[in-house]
């Protein structure tokens, strides 16, 4: 990890405005996430900033100079945990140490200054962390029924991540996750566990901002919560996947990959049926794989569609052209995911089937519902099914990541077992 990279952590966990309940895991939060980070065996940042229960002003003024004189190379993470509001216009806001909820508008932190500070430079890594609520923490009045899109509202520029502990109509949960670790928001805390642990990394030597989000993600969805929690991640970048640590669990290991099968083939001609999980993984695995990728181009697709939502009557035509470009690779994608069931299951090293998902029916429904839109031009009610479209979707992505993983570190521990010679 060669490249320079800082860290921006902000959190708010007291108010004077008693409209706004305390937060005590939102200080925990950001207090362990930076030494995690700038821990030289882990995340090993060059520095940290840490802004906790300051003024509207103060957080502004830090944001603003944390952007400057940065690197496209450098990796820039800002984290944010605390209230997340929305006014009557759907707008979202921040709340902070000295932000007035019948002042909002002037005494909060708008999201979209984030989104104006990170614009002003063309940075090519940038990750952005929210773990807060985007509703029930603000009593929204009933007439609107704005939901902020967090692709338009955080991802206009190149090389950007931005995770969320929740999605755009959810709580996220707070506090309780370690008693040893002490009192973390149920995402973050999570998003600690994996980094420190390693278990984020699973078999790899690092671990990329996909993994993380894959780990904590799959944790929240598994834990017992008092309401529903869906992490989100939107990404629009190239490459690579970013790296934010070390796995402090990796152990070197040969083969490191499954993408050894000529050899294994070679050295252990006894053991033919277990040669054959592997091919068959390695198949199962090239598929899914695959379907990933057309899933995150579709997400990508789906984003500059809403984006143009924004643009109103004028922009109607090219956002036509969009849908019918998301629906043709939609239909390309259930015969994907048709083939790959015909394909056959990957195992476990214990010989068990590892489940695939399953193909989500609301896709399909969704899909139809903005059809209807478009036919009757009902411009606002396509942009509202859209944003449930990538929802969905990414409900998909994270169960088809989960699935993936599995079969990454099943098939290691397969080829761990062959090349030690304990396999039967």
């Amino acid at each position: 990890m060669s490249e320079q990279r800082f860290a921006l952590l902000i959190a708010n966990s007291v108010y004077k405005d008693t409209n706004f309940r305390p937060l005590p895991s939102s200080a925990n939060d950001v207090e362990r996430l930076g030494r995690v980070l700038k821990d030289p065996n882990i995340g090993g940042f060059a520095s940290i900033k840490t802004i906790i229960n300051k003024p509207e002003n103060t957080v502004r003024k830090a944001i603003s100079q944390f952007f400057e004189d940065k690197k496209q190379s450098d990796l820039l993470v800002v984290y944010f945990s605390g209230h997340g509001v929305l006014d009557s216009d759907g707008t979202l806001y921040f709340p902070l140490k000295d932000t007035e909820k019948r002042y909002l508008s002037a005494t909060g932190l708008e999201a979209e200054f984030i989104t104006r500070e990170m614009d002003k430079k063309r940075l090519g890594r940038v990750v952005l962390i929210l773990d807060s609520c985007y509703s029930g923490a603000f009593d929204r009045p009933v007439k609107s029924t704005a939901i902020p899109d967090l692709g338009v509202t955080f991802n206009s520029g190149y090389g950007r991540i931005v995770i969320t502990a929740s999605s755009a109509t959810e709580e996220a949960a707070a506090g309780g996750l370690d008693k040893e670790m002490g009192e973390y928001s149920l995402f973050t805390g999570y998003l600690i566990e994996g980094l420190e642990t390693g278990k984020a990394g699973g078999a790899s030597e690092w671990i990329s901002i996909d993994d993380l989000y894959t780990y904590a993600s799959a944790q929240v969805m598994r834990t017992p919560k008092p309401q529903s929690q869906t992490p989100m991640m939107v990404s629009k970048r190239e490459g690579s996947p970013l790296i934010i640590a070390k796995n402090l669990s990796y152990r070197q290991q040969e083969p490191q990959s499954i993408d050894v099968l000529p050899s294994i083939t070679r050295q252990v001609p006894e053991n033919p049926k277990v040669v054959k999980t592997i091919v068959s993984n390695q198949k199962v695995l090239e598929g899914w794989t695959e379907l990933q990728n057309n899933l995150e181009d579709i997400t990508s697709m789906i984003d500059q569609f809403t984006y143009l939502g924004r643009g109103g009557q004028d922009s109607l035509q090219e956002g036509k052209f969009i849908w019918d470009m998301v629906r043709i690779r939609i239909e390309e994608l259930a015969d994907l995911h048709h083939h790959l069931q015909d394909i056959g299951p990957a195992h476990r090293a214990d010989g068990s089937i590892i489940q695939e998902p399953e193909w989500d029916p609301r896709i399909d429904e969704i899909r139809h519902l903005i059809d209807q839109c478009y036919i009757s031009e009902a411009w606002e009610e396509a942009n509202r099914r859209v944003t449930d479209f990538h929802h969905v979707c990414e409900r998909y992505k994270l169960s088809i990541r989960l699935m993936i993983s599995e079969v990454i570190r099943e098939s290691t521990s397969i080829t761990d077992k062959l090349y030690q010679g304990t396999d039967q």
